[in-house]
């Protein structure tokens, strides 16, 4: 079993891993991370048997066209080099929604609601992820250092109707460009929406923006 620490499993450009039967305990920021800039490199063997707080992990390489909706059981989900994926009407109350290299796909209407420090709910990272709509989502991330969607790589994709309750981060998009935020009511402690690294041409339209004690909006690169 894996209790504390950044990660429980870190998985950067490695092959043909098998991972299973572990028991994962928060405060783990996450159970599995996988940082990966190629498909041959996500080709890993990571079953239902690995669990969060009892609940199962769910992992997908490689695939296109699948929907995975109506769970409220799900410990992690993990999407790697996925295309056309519908995730909707799903509940995380242990760990968010982990992205790397996701094109074409819809989040819709799910529940991420996480109590704990360098929580993300979507969190989208690896070589790049485009073309994605994020809609009607309500995420709620409390703790220091927490994210309601961190981005890297992060291209021509659409953020609409979501609410984002965080506790430091609201939105961060981090070498991002073209992106749109829209109608969305962000509400964080230290941030509500900050770009950074030559994030550009990103639209931000009709959003409701709080933040207790720093900015509503923080742009380091010039949008």
């Amino acid at each position: 079993s894996s209790q504390r620490g950044s990660y429980g499993v870190d998985i950067t450009s490695s092959y043909l891993l098998e991972i299973t039967g572990n028991s994962f305990i928060p405060p783990n920021a996450r159970p599995i991370n996988i940082n990966a800039y190629s498909t041959s490199t996500v080709n890993h063997t990571i079953d239902i048997t690995n669990t969060v707080n009892g609940k199962p992990i769910y992992y997908y390489h490689n695939n296109n066209s699948v929907i995975v909706e109506n769970n409220q059981n799900i410990g992690q989900l993990i999407l790697a080099f996925c295309e056309n994926f519908t995730v909707r009407n799903i509940t995380l109350d242990t760990f968010g929604i982990l992205l790397n290299s996701v094109y074409n796909s819809s989040f819709i209407n799910n529940t991420i609601n996480l109590n704990s420090s360098g929580g993300i709910g979507l969190y989208f990272n690896g070589d790049s992820s485009y073309n994605n709509n994020i809609i009607g989502n309500n995420i709620t991330v409390s703790g220091t250092d927490s994210f309601c969607l961190r981005t890297i790589y992060f291209y021509n994709n659409s953020f609409t109707n979501n609410l984002c309750l965080s506790g430091h981060y609201g939105l961060y998009l981090e070498l991002s460009d073209n992106n749109s935020v829209e109608n969305n009511v962000v509400n964080a402690d230290a941030f509500g929406i900050y770009f950074l690294l030559s994030s550009g041409d990103n639209r931000l339209i009709n959003n409701n923006l709080s933040s207790f004690s720093t900015y509503n909006i923080r742009d380091t690169s010039g949008n």
